[in-house]
């Protein structure tokens, strides 16, 4: 399954880019995407940074609950008026330069920070669970957002003019040998972060009150629950410390692994300070699928991967400073770094997502619509077989009664005489019975009648056939 979201380095990355890309741009308008969960910020500098001598300008991607990053791909843009959030966004946000671009805490989530002094507004981007778009004033009292939201157990509210509760998400606190040890034998008075500071992340999954804490199986699971890393963070690590098996090691670990792991977990740590504060530049490194009949060693190594490649994996991290195996089998995908940086490498990956998902669709449209036509299709012949049956019925009786037209005649003339003589509907139908039971040939030729929708139905003698046909 090709990932889909951040997790809370990958964040971190993506702010660092942004903030070198877009920080002190102007925002210039803002629109929806179809999926009414998608935002397009246009954002543009002045001073004729362009060729045409026009602003230069910048498109930023917002996803809720998945992703955000600039984009120089075309999408299509709702037709009509902007959504109501929409048009409250614009409202309060349209023409404001862009002064912060800063992930809350260490967890999922980041503020866009507009304007300032008394006209400061904070568009928070929650990138956890379903995920949610949140417009806050200067003191950080919500506004409007795209996903109201209320948990009582949790004491918490996300609702308009309510104070954004910044508090709940976790804190960036570095992996010490102790807190390591601790939860990698899984006690719970050394786990890292305590549970309340674990906030919305990857490590939010834990709760306080959640029966009794057993001993993790794995290093996946006991850093996952202790530190809120994300599992590719995890493995990344585990692997850097040189452990085969990468997180899905089983844990307790012996000394030396457990002094390697807390190495590398501590130049992740490096890594994520350094990127937040500027100081490290975030790679843009994608994994993809090879094709059928391609293998890891055709091409160039460093080739960037097209448009249509079938992509799996991001990442902010360098890829050689990892010693094989990785996560991904060589033999089945091939892993490079893009040109452009990690903000150009989510732009493809997504794009590439997008496109796959697209033309899946399509096919999908163009399927119901060929079963739609087919069905269409043996509907109209079955009514066309039916039509030529009656026709071919309709021919046969007028064709019967031309050859027996005397013998029809007589058998309208007498219901026709005996109505005409005052005669009852169920007289007449008792007496054509008695006639024929006595022989009266014309009374033999009835076989029903049906006076109060003025028919007679007779059988005729097909001398065309050996059958005999009712009319």
């Amino acid at each position: 399954m090709p990932k889909q979201k951040f997790n809370s380095h990958d964040i971190a990355a993506s702010c660092a880019t942004l903030r070198a890309k877009v920080l002190g741009a102007w925002l210039a308008n803002i629109f929806d995407l179809d999926d009414k969960r998608t935002l397009l910020l246009k954002f543009t500098r002045s001073g004729g940074a362009t060729e045409s001598g026009e602003g230069e300008k910048t498109t930023v991607l917002l996803e809720s609950g998945a992703r955000f990053h600039t984009t120089s791909y075309a999408r299509e843009r709702k037709a009509d008026q902007p959504s109501k959030f929409n048009a409250k966004l614009r409202m309060h946000l349209r023409g404001k330069r862009l002064n912060g671009v800063n992930q809350m805490g260490a967890d999922r989530a980041v503020a866009f920070t507009f304007g300032a002094g008394d006209t400061e507004h904070h568009l928070v981007l929650e990138l956890y669970a379903q995920g949610n778009i949140v417009l806050c004033d200067r003191e950080w009292r919500i506004l409007t957002l795209l996903r109201p939201h209320r948990d009582d157990a949790r004491g918490l509210v996300l609702l308009g003019n309510h104070p954004y509760p910044r508090e709940r998400f976790r804190r960036h606190v570095r992996v010490d040998s102790d807190a390591l040890v601790a939860a990698l034998e899984g006690k719970d008075e050394q786990l890292g972060p305590k549970d309340e500071d674990k906030g919305e992340g990857e490590g939010a999954r834990e709760t306080p009150g959640a029966a009794k804490r057993r001993a993790p199986g794995t290093v996946r699971e006991a850093l996952c629950k202790a530190f809120g890393f994300g599992p590719p963070v995890v493995d990344r690590a585990a692997r850097m410390a040189g452990i085969v098996d990468g997180a899905a090691a089983k844990t307790p670990l012996d000394a030396e692994r457990v002094a390697a792991l807390g190495a590398s977990l501590g130049a992740i740590d490096d890594w994520f300070e350094g990127v937040t504060d500027g100081r490290v530049e975030p790679r843009g490194v994608v994994t993809w699928r090879l094709k059928e009949g391609e293998s890891g060693e055709d091409g160039e190594s460093g080739s960037s991967p097209s448009l249509e490649a079938d992509f799996e994996d991001f990442s902010p991290f360098p890829a050689d400073d990892v010693p094989p195996p990785g996560p991904f089998d060589p033999k089945v995908f091939r892993t490079t770094e893009v040109s452009g940086g990690f903000d150009a490498a989510l732009d493809l990956f997504f794009a590439s997502f997008e496109a796959r998902r697209d033309r899946s669709q399509r096919e999908k449209s163009a399927n119901a619509a060929a079963k739609k036509l087919e069905k269409v299709r043996r509907d109209q012949e079955a009514r066309v077989r039916a039509l030529e049956k009656e026709r071919e019925s309709q021919e046969l009786a007028a064709t019967l009664i031309e050859y027996n037209l005397t013998q029809v005649d007589a058998v309208l003339a007498a219901v026709n005489g005996a109505l005409a003589g005052g005669m009852a509907w169920d007289d007449l139908t008792l007496m054509i019975k008695e006639e024929a039971r006595a022989g009266n040939p014309v009374a033999r030729l009835v076989k029903t009648l049906d006076l109060p929708n003025n028919k007679v139905t007779v059988t005729l003698k097909n001398h065309l056939d050996v059958d005999d046909v009712d009319d």
